[in-house]
């Protein structure tokens, strides 16, 4: 278990996320989400699952303060969001 003040997580405010832009774009994908600073995101990667049995079972495991939810879709940038 992780604790959310881990220097390896930043965060990702969901109005930024699904903000249209160039790069990846995840649909309906499962988003381990901090309940007020946004998205997760560990050592650069974003930390989301299309299956929502696998994201609640990893977010259980590591980070059991983060909320699971389903966001049509966020856009990440082409060299994807950096580790702060």
């Amino acid at each position: 278990m992780a604790d959310e003040t881990d220097p390896r997580f930043s965060f990702v405010p969901i109005c930024a996320a699904t903000e249209p832009r160039s790069g990846r774009a995840y649909a309906d994908y499962w988003w381990a989400v901090h309940p007020t600073r946004g998205l997760i995101v560990c050592d650069y990667a974003p930390q989301c699952n299309a299956d929502r049995r696998v994201g609640e079972h990893v977010a259980a495991g590591l980070y059991p303060w983060a909320e699971i939810r389903q966001i049509p879709l966020v856009f990440t940038p082409r060299d994807g969001w950096g580790a702060r």
